[in-house]
């Protein structure tokens, strides 16, 4: 209604209270695409290439629409296949790390985080874990066994080198430019 009106002061109030509202990300998409409110599609777009088609209504195909939806569709398919690539970190060599007293250790205590518990969160059939979290994830796990001097060299390696990371970032960010350049070409439209 504030919008109908051109309240843009309600409007702006409304749209600050919607912000600590649920809403399903499609459906803030589709506030977003409707009424202007650019701020809301990149994190929506974020959730939403997260979640799996399957768990999309037909209210959400309906607000989405075929355009936005096959957008999403090649989107999730280009990070799929980065996904299907082999990611994996090396341990740094004993040059890297004079620091460290018992690379042998360190380097096994690396592996069996890596293999054991982020390789196959990465490469999960259903639930993956997104290559651009593996960082945050590193420094939040527990590598028993390894020096923190030797776990902070590694993620700050992992960080520089990880191909991975800079495309899935990549296709995130134009997948998001898609659905706003969408959205902005409807509200023009409308």
């Amino acid at each position: 209604m504030t919008h109908m009106l051109r309240m843009w002061a309600g409007f702006d109030f409304a749209v600050d209270a919607l912000d600590n509202h649920t809403l399903r990300c499609v459906h803030r998409i589709y506030l977003a695409r409707r009424y202007g409110i650019p701020k809301w599609i990149p994190v929506a777009v974020r959730i939403l290439l997260r979640l799996s088609l399957d768990d999309l209504t037909e209210e959400d195909l309906n607000h989405l629409g075929y355009l936005a939806f096959s957008k999403l569709a090649i989107g999730k398919e280009s990070i799929m296949h980065i996904h299907r690539q082999p990611h994996f970190a090396p341990y740094p060599s004993d040059d890297d790390a004079p620091h460290c007293s018992n690379p042998a250790k360190c380097k096994r205590a690396w592996l069996r985080v890596w293999v054991r518990d982020i390789s196959r969160r990465i490469h999960h059939p259903s639930s993956h874990m997104s290559v651009s979290s593996i960082l945050d994830t590193l420094r939040s796990i527990k590598h028993l066994g390894m020096h923190d001097e030797c776990k902070r060299l590694i993620v700050n390696q992992v960080e520089e080198h990880c191909p991975g990371l800079a495309k899935e970032d990549k296709a995130i960010r134009q997948m998001v430019t898609l659905i706003q350049e969408e959205a902005f070409i409807n509200i023009i439209t409308d």
